[in-house]
């Protein structure tokens, strides 16, 4: 499983830990992470999954105002 780090996160290098002098970036998907910083990354499936259902949620909300 892979992460990606999130949008909403700046690029960034830790200065301390196993990771640490690492470069984390966007459009990366990286096997480990430091273990400090997980909420700043989404599993890369949890990073695709939200585009592919885009579609259905869609339609559903239409057919509901219907």
């Amino acid at each position: 499983m892979g992460y990606k780090l999130k949008q909403s996160c700046p690029a960034y290098s830790p200065v301390d830990g196993e990771c640490a002098g690492r470069r984390y970036e966007h459009g990366v998907e990286y096997v480990e992470i430091p273990p400090g910083d997980a909420d700043n990354f989404d599993s890369a499936d949890a990073a695709i999954k939200p585009l592919a259902d885009f579609g259905k949620r869609k339609k559903q909300d239409d057919k509901e105002t219907e």
